[in-house]
């Protein structure tokens, strides 16, 4: 409680960021393979399997496409479904040449090389004074449609040579970049959206839980996955971020029956319960008994949303974590 009171406390998203989400990684929604047409078949199928069990997520997370289709945001919004979307701290050259055709490219907020001054890195650097502006320039036009945040990923790679506007270089912001990263997405929603936003990042700096929420990265999918899972929320929860999630199941490999309703009990009772992955993770695509087990668990998770959700506010207020090692 003491070191969130000097760091600050976790932030807290909307109550429905705390109901069963929904989606996929570039596998599940293949990026770069399924046209545009498919991707919406996909996002009608996976919206009406959910509608006939009487089950729908509060969001669909997409990976690769759907996100930037107006087509797919008027198929959420029908049924009540918040969309979120796949965030990268890369800033591309020709995306910035796009946004800033008359400016120099030295100026704009990119990471410079330490060695080569000439050179940038594709890394945003959000301690720029026009980072800000930029993520408003690129993301803009799909909160318009109604995208309320998404996964910020892509937190570990600052090379070493790097240098900042800030002046401090790749080995003292390393972790520090994290605190940026998180920062510039939480100011873009705020200003945007107010608080009716979630953002997760795989990544963390001392302070960085007060913008953005947590997932605990990329594990295979299985048992072992989940005790990475497991130990990774935890530890998280005791270092100030408490509001915390994971790709159900795991990123990569397709579960089994087991395995899947397994993950589906954990994820129902830590403080945020979302599919991902690579592969699909819609129930009825099993069998029998995961689909009874996801609809039980499902309807388990909307009875206890008030205790989750009251759990976020106090972690919110005093610092307390939602889950809790028995050390703690």
């Amino acid at each position: 409680i003491k070191y969130t009171a000097l760091t600050g406390r976790q932030v807290l998203p909307p109550k429905w960021a705390f109901r069963y989400m929904a989606g996929g990684s570039n596998g599940f929604w293949g990026h770069n393979v399924k046209t545009k047409e498919q991707v919406r078949d996909l996002l009608n199928y996976t919206v009406d399997g959910y509608k006939r069990l009487g089950c729908i997520p509060s969001a669909i997370y997409f990976e690769g496409g759907g996100n930037d289709d107006p087509e797919c945001y008027k198929v959420c919004a029908e049924n009540g479904i918040k969309v979120l979307q796949w965030n990268c701290g890369d800033y591309h050259p020709r995306i910035m040449r796009e946004l800033y055709p008359d400016a120099e490219y030295g100026s704009l907020p990119m990471v410079k090389s330490l060695t080569n001054p000439e050179q940038s890195h594709y890394f945003g650097d959000f301690t720029h004074p026009l980072s800000h502006e930029t993520i408003k320039r690129i993301h803009n036009e799909h909160i318009s449609l109604g995208l309320r945040g998404g996964m910020v990923d892509f937190t570990e790679l600052v090379p070493y040579d790097a240098v900042f506007h800030n002046g401090l270089t790749g080995n003292r912001m390393h972790n520090f970049w994290v605190y940026w990263y998180s920062k510039a997405y939480h100011d873009l929603y705020s200003e945007t959206v107010g608080d009716d936003y979630i953002c997760y990042v795989r990544g963390g700096c001392a302070g960085s839980q007060k913008w953005n929420c947590t997932w605990t990265g990329d594990q295979r999918c299985g048992f072992d996955g989940m005790k990475q899972q497991l130990a990774a929320g935890l530890s998280i929860s005791a270092s100030g971020f408490s509001v915390w999630g994971t790709d159900m199941c795991g990123l990569t490999g397709k579960p089994t029956d087991e395995e899947y309703i397994r993950a589906l009990e954990f994820n129902a009772f830590i403080p945020l319960m979302r599919t991902g992955g690579d592969v699909s993770k819609l129930p009825w695509e099993y069998g029998e008994e995961v689909t009874e087990v996801f609809e039980k668990f499902y309807w388990l998770r909307e009875n206890i949303l008030p205790l989750i959700y009251s759990g976020a506010v106090k972690t919110h207020i005093e610092g307390v974590p939602i889950t809790q090692a028995p050390a703690l």
